[in-house]
């Protein structure tokens, strides 16, 4: 039985097995392609201010240009005292006194039922006042509930609300229950026709940590499924409880991302459009929390003007800057309305028929894992097949349980180094000596090689999706461990690979030949001598490739320039998505030029372009690692990187051909 076919044969089925999943998800992300946009309450009734115009015009505007919703937080009860709402008077130590003005209708209910719900302070009622057993430092900082006021302005202006709650001291069921049930309450509204509306969306919760934490979160995930409200997770703002929440609640889970309200006067109005767009169409978020400009804008900075005369200029400018957000998630397939989330994981939800899938693909990736070890050392016979044994048990015990992602993560990790090293050790590569005729057949001839250097890399990068694909990579509530590994460790593989010479030697050579063909390889290097340009070469390379492991991953170690930032800017404008950077601009096109040239007769450099290249398809495999970002655009984005790579890859061999030639004419 030829061994490598047999491996290849389990990989083919794996990645088969592993396009269901992806293509689920690629439905699932289709069908949730709808943004809720929400302002601040507090900020659209200070650029009504800001700008000498009635609130309710303030928020006709603001909806006309593409807000949804109004983010209502919870005002504490002395905030009540600060508006004149509330008096305060200290009867005693242990009495506090609340009275409350006609003149602000509606304050006093609620105060009434909060303190009533959500402590276990005694309360009796006489009049115009709530007379408490407790001093008022003991009860002032306690959430007071959504203004009715408020809710009312909001519903009028035909938006609906995000309520922004604030955790409790001593926390239970019945009160978070309480709590999440009063907002659906105060946010419902019963039309002509006798049926219902709801007003209320997304909950983002306010403070340092979400409604529950720490004990009560898995009651706080009941409540808000039992109210239908849908839990609002803000992107790198990440509250205490977040990521617990978001597991308990993964039904009603939505991205939000803002920008801090500190942060929005040093942005200029593209860059935070930007910036919304961009977290919108690349990381699922559904839900824009959009700070509003105050002031110092000029409305000329846009270029879909609006009447001058119509609007004062901050809010005319902040109109326009909406327009420019709703622009921009037109302009990516998305459209405006409420949020939801994802109902369902991309892998079936019948046992058997997971659990079968999930084994299909992991073995695929062990195959892929044994394939790599076969190539280094030859592995042949009985050790073969006790490692391949060894490789099936341990993907089936990694792939199929459920209640931890740790061993797909790490099958996910086999395939992510193995596929994209062995496009690169399977090339069949030209001899010493041997050339094309022309420079055109050396070109096509390379092309060939890339397109099936990139097919590996492909099953590499299906096997991954359908690995990782679950709701908690999709939200990012989880993420791929492995990226740095999975950019790196092909490069190293492949200059070790064809470095030591393993490359020349036959697919059925034994472990002997091998090391002794790896031992000569290795005793030419260290005993030739390190010429200055060598060193040169090496530490430009050692930096790049630190450059390369430093800028990869969720959260890359290394900043981007403000050159590279302009530089993507102009990317994403003139393409659809913009590709990788080290996918064009490095690694596919020094392959391209190092295969085309090997095939002219030029061979020097070769291993290290190929390593170069190894960089290249690692790379447009990492970028399917962030599962949190739509299929669809890391597809294009990686087809534009492998085309744009391959034309400059072309162009580069032309210049270095002809250099070539021009060296080694006779004077």
């Amino acid at each position: 039985m030829d061994k490598n076919k047999l491996l290849i044969g389990l990989i083919v089925v794996g990645v088969l097995a592993a396009l269901i999943p992806a293509v689920n998800r690629t439905r699932q992300e289709a069908r949730n392609r709808r943004v809720e946009t929400a302002v601040d309450y507090a900020d659209a009734f200070n650029l009504a201010i800001a700008s000498r115009v009635p609130f309710r015009s303030a928020l006709a505007a603001l909806k006309d240009a593409g807000i949804t919703s109004l983010a209502i937080t919870e005002d504490p009860i002395d905030s009540l005292r600060t508006m004149g709402a509330m008096t305060v008077n200290g009867v005693s130590p242990t009495e506090t006194d609340l009275t409350f003005s006609p003149r602000f209708p509606g304050q006093m209910e609620r105060v009434k039922s909060s303190l009533a719900n959500k402590t276990s302070i005694p309360i009796r009622v006489k009049d115009d006042t709530i007379i408490v057993n407790a001093p008022y430092i003991q009860i002032s900082a306690l959430g007071a509930g959504l203004d009715p006021v408020q809710i009312q302005n909001t519903i009028d202006a035909g938006m609906t609300i995000c309520p922004r709650l604030y955790n409790l001291p001593g926390a239970s069921y019945k009160s978070i229950a309480w709590m999440l049930a009063r907002v659906r309450s105060q946010c419902q509204r019963t039309l002509p026709s006798g049926s219902v509306k709801d007003y209320a969306n997304v909950v983002i919760f306010a403070g340092p940590d979400v409604l529950g934490n720490r004990d009560h979160i898995d009651d706080t995930a009941q409540a808000m499924a039992d109210t239908g409200l849908r839990y609002g997770s803000i992107e790198f703002g990440k509250q205490i409880g977040d990521e617990d929440l978001s597991r308990s609640a993964l039904d009603l889970m939505v991205r939000v991302h803002s920008i801090a309200s500190n942060e929005m006067p040093t942005m200029d109005e593209p860059t935070a459009a930007g910036r919304f767009v961009l977290g919108a169409r690349e990381r699922n978020i559904r839900l824009l929390y959009v700070r509003l400009f105050q002031n110092g804008l000029e409305p000329d900075t846009f270029k879909h003007s609006i009447d001058p005369n119509a609007l004062s200029q901050p809010l005319e400018a902040n109109v326009q800057f909406i327009r420019q957000v709703r622009q921009g998630l037109k302009e990516g397939g998305l459209r405006i309305g409420p949020a939801h989330g994802f109902k369902e994981d991309p892998l079936p939800s019948r046992g058997i028929l997971r659990r079968l899938l999930l084994a299909l693909i992991g073995i695929g990736a062990a195959a892929a894992g044994v394939l790599l070890v076969r190539k280094f050392t030859g592995i042949d016979g009985r050790w073969f097949w006790t490692l391949f044994a060894f490789a099936i048990l341990v993907a089936i015990a990694c792939a199929i349980p459920q209640h931890t992602m740790k061993g797909r993560q790490l099958m996910a990790l086999v395939a992510a180094i193995a596929l994209p090293s062995l496009g690169l050790m399977t090339l069949r590569l030209p001899r010493p000596g041997q050339s094309a005729a022309s420079t055109f057949a050396a070109l096509d001839l390379a092309f060939r090689r890339y397109i099936v250097a990139s097919l590996w890399t492909a099953a590499g990068i299906v096997l991954l999706i359908g690995l990782l694909a679950d709701r908690s990579f999709m939200l990012h509530i989880d993420e791929f461990l492995g990226i740095r590994l999975a950019i790196i460790m092909p490069m190293f593989l492949t200059l070790f690979y064809h470095g030591l010479g393993l490359a020349d030697v036959a697919d059925d050579a034994p472990w002997s030949e091998r090391a002794a063909v790896a031992a000569q390889h290795w005793q030419s290097f260290t005993l030739s001598p390190l010429m200055m340009g060598q060193t040169i070469g090496g530490l430009i390379a050692l930096a790049v490739v630190a450059v390369v492991v430093l800028r990869s991953g969720n959260e890359p170690g290394v900043g981007v320039s403000g050159t590279e930032l302009s530089f993507r800017s102009l990317l994403n404008k003139l393409l659809f998505v913009r590709p990788r950077t080290k996918e064009f601009l490095f690694g596919h096109p020094l392959l391209i030029a190092g295969l085309a040239s090997a095939f002219a007769g030029n061979r020097k450099w070769l291993t290290l372009y190929l390593a170069a290249g190894a960089i290249g398809q690692a790379s447009m495999l990492n970028t399917f690692c962030h599962i949190h970002t739509p299929l669809l655009f890391s597809f294009v984005r990686a087809i534009l990187g492998w085309i744009i790579g391959a034309g400059i890859g072309s162009l580069l061999f032309a210049l270095l051909h002809r250099w070539f030639a021009n060296k080694t004419q006779p004077a």
